[in-house]
């Protein structure tokens, strides 16, 4: 473990509970009677779980594999991000002009209550991309046999995939962690690619009040000037709203709502 820190240029103290007496206490007080034991901003990794610590640190690691493991082990509504209803989505949306005719996707929605709400309005065209696969199973699952109606595609949104032409794109929680710059380049590009000119676009991240780390990964933060130069100059601001996101752990989260037009 002190070998994979070093690696990673993370600064660390090394206690020895063999010599130290009060580090031998502090693992009693932890409840944790194994080593090796390390503490990031107070949550614990116990063993040799690199890719816990990997998230703890925010280092780059494989997408999926975090994802996965994420709706693997939580259930739908403990995870932070959850919304029994997506209210200020849907309005941005019927505000960009949506109706059974449009055809939209939504990016990071595996396990969202957006995609019910779209099938439940009778749209036809409805594509759900998600990273992880089982936050699409749990989806589909819920919908029954409304699930043939949507188009589901597995796939981190900054790798290869393809859809045809959309009106809307929707995306609430999926920028903000786009750290990198060139992953941010390579959502951008699909962007620019899928949204037809006319259409709109639909964005929530983290607001310059809000969190800095989300699931244990770090998170950018914007306003909707910010978010619009990311997107650059075909995409035009038409209105933006903030929205104070209760947590089920009843933490408070700001989240910054901007729906663009792409002038035809």
């Amino acid at each position: 473990m002190k070998e994979f820190l070093r690696t990673q240029n993370v600064a660390f103290t090394d206690r020895d509970i063999t010599s130290d007496d009060s580090a031998l206490a502090e693992l009693g007080k932890l409840g944790v009677m194994t080593t090796p034991v390390t503490v990031v901003d107070g949550e614990t990794v116990v063993g040799y779980d690199v890719n816990r610590l990997k998230t703890l640190l925010g280092v780059r690691l494989n997408v999926k594999t975090h994802w996965e493991h994420v709706y693997a082990t939580k259930a739908s509504d403990a995870v932070s991000w959850f919304q029994p209803e997506p209210t200020a989505s849907l309005r941005l949306l019927d505000a960009a002009g949506m109706t059974t005719g449009s055809c939209v996707i939504d990016i990071g929605g595996g396990d969202s209550r957006l995609v019910d709400r779209l099938v439940e309005r009778g749209l036809g065209c409805v594509f759900v991309l998600d990273v992880s696969g089982a936050a699409l199973a749990r989806a589909k699952a819920r919908l029954g046999e409304q699930q043939k109606r949507v188009m589901w595609i597995e796939a981190d949104v900054t790798g290869e995939w393809d859809v045809p032409i959309v009106d809307i794109w929707h995306d609430r929680a999926v920028f903000h962690f786009l750290t990198d710059p060139d992953d941010r380049q390579r959502y951008v590009a699909h962007l620019r690619r899928v949204v037809r000119p006319g259409g709109a676009v639909v964005m929530a991240t983290f607001a310059l009040d809000g969190p800095d780390k989300c699931s244990g990964l770090p998170v950018m933060r914007y306003s909707p000037e910010t978010l619009g130069a990311e997107l650059g100059s075909e995409f035009r601001i038409a209105e933006a709203l903030n929205e104070k996101h209760q947590t089920p752990s009843g933490a408070t989260q700001s989240f910054c709502y901007t729906r663009f037009i792409r002038p035809s």
